[in-house]
């Protein structure tokens, strides 16, 4: 699986990076702290799975997540963030799951 995650956040996206290279499901991941360079990024390279913060000062995760969704339909969102009260928001754009900060290798896992 090719993932990519997003925050704007560089420590947020090293650890995350390194919590998606224990998990063997997932064979390339790339990390990026700029989301508007991400989304130009996702238009030349396709992935299964996009973990995005949701608070980012260019654009947040939930307009990003459904951008991607524009882009690539089949692209799995995760959301992963430190604000609860986004949640219902959220669900708005579908994802397949809304984790809080920090996570757990076991529930990235799932």
């Amino acid at each position: 699986m090719k993932t990519i995650c997003v925050d704007d956040e560089p420590l947020a996206v090293e650890y995350t990076l390194r919590q998606c290279t224990r998990l063997h499901e997932i064979e390339e991941a790339k990390g990026f702290t700029d989301a508007l360079l991400a989304l130009d990024w996702l238009r030349a390279h396709p992935v299964d799975l996009a973990i995005l913060d949701i608070n980012m000062p260019q654009i947040d995760g939930i307009t990003m997540a459904a951008r991607i969704k524009q882009i690539s339909p089949q692209t799995a969102i995760l959301f992963l963030t430190a604000y609860k009260e986004y949640a219902f928001d959220a669900y708005a754009v579908h994802p397949t799951g809304y984790l809080l900060k920090p996570v757990s290798q076991e529930k990235l896992a799932a």
